[in-house]
């Protein structure tokens, strides 16, 4: 009678057993899927954080070269295209006055002829002195317009010619783009390198400046002449 009744026990009560053993182990391995995966979210922001810090030094290096940089007050482009504009302005101005380079000094030289030769001369030298006067009137006439155009058109007097064409550069890189600026010193290069004409450099550089600056480009237009006029 005890068997049957344990018997009976069993049958119904065995039939539970297994369906809250299967809950327990679907709910043992959720809880070890999420505990994985906790720890593989917790990996990923230490990870994430990681590559937060080294941005944000990087970011904090960058800043810092950048601001040092830019602290002498002009941007190094800038800067590069202001020292190459009077690299290039000095290798033109004095590539195109050499043929020019002996003249003046023979100007000079007649100019102060007149000065030293009159200073309280004596009645026998005064006739030398007559004779000598038309020489130095013609060389003077020779001497005299070069002079007087670099003394009104360009800077102050006895500044020399490369001073004026290093002042007119500073003024076309102020008044024009980095752009128009970079297309003008790579005209004066070509020309000084010897690719293009003069009449080409001039139709050029028209175009570069525009009409909102025909000034700009009358002041070159005659800063050019001026140089080549020994070479025309």
């Amino acid at each position: 009678m005890f068997l049957m009744c344990t018997a009976i026990m069993l049958m119904h009560e065995c039939p539970p057993w297994p369906a809250n053993a299967l809950k327990s182990k679907q709910a043992v391995e959720e809880a070890h899927r999420l505990q994985n995966e906790k720890a593989l979210l917790a990996e990923t922001v230490k990870r994430l954080h990681k590559d937060l810090a080294r941005l944000e030094a990087f970011k904090k290096n960058l800043l810092n070269t950048l601001n040092n940089e830019d602290e002498p007050g002009l941007e190094p482009s800038v800067t590069a295209a202001d020292v190459a504009g009077e690299r290039l302005v000095s290798e033109v101005l004095s590539s195109i006055s050499k043929p020019s380079a002996m003249p003046p000094p023979s100007n000079y030289a007649v100019r102060m002829a007149p000065v030293a030769t009159p200073a309280y001369p004596s009645t026998s030298s005064r006739p030398m002195y007559g004779a000598a006067t038309p020489q130095a009137t013609s060389s003077a006439q020779y001497a005299a317009p070069p002079l007087s155009m670099s003394h009104t058109q360009y800077g102050p007097s006895g500044s020399p010619p490369r001073i004026d064409g290093k002042e007119f550069f500073k003024q076309a890189r102020a008044q024009l783009s980095y752009e128009q600026f970079s297309q003008f010193l790579h005209n004066i290069k070509e020309l000084n390198a010897g690719r293009q004409s003069r009449e080409e450099t001039l139709r050029r550089s028209r175009d570069i400046f525009g009409p909102m600056h025909q000034d700009m480009y009358g002041m070159f237009e005659s800063l050019l002449s001026r140089h080549s006029g020994t070479m025309l």
